[in-house]
């Protein structure tokens, strides 16, 4: 499944290390400071890869709006900031 990584109600702006105000280009820039600490390549780590398939799948849900709001009504909640 394609996002059988994150759990049901995972915050998924924590992934990324953003609040619930962050632009796209915060959006952007998150991910590409956690992708350069998280990718198999770079992180020796034996749960690397997991890691940043979270974030990848993190990052592609909320980078779209329509996702978001899924993942929002999914877990039971809406964001903060609508």
């Amino acid at each position: 499944a394609e996002a059988a990584c994150l759990r049901q109600g995972e915050d998924l702006r924590a992934i990324l290390g953003v609040g619930t105000a962050a632009t796209p280009a915060d959006l952007k820039a998150a991910f590409r400071r956690q992708a350069r600490l998280l990718h198999p390549d770079v992180n020796p780590s034996a749960d690397a890869g997991l890691a940043f398939q979270r974030l990848v799948q993190a990052h592609e849900i909320l980078s779209s709006t329509t996702a978001t709001r899924e993942w929002e009504s999914s877990k039971g909640g809406a964001s903060e900031r609508d």
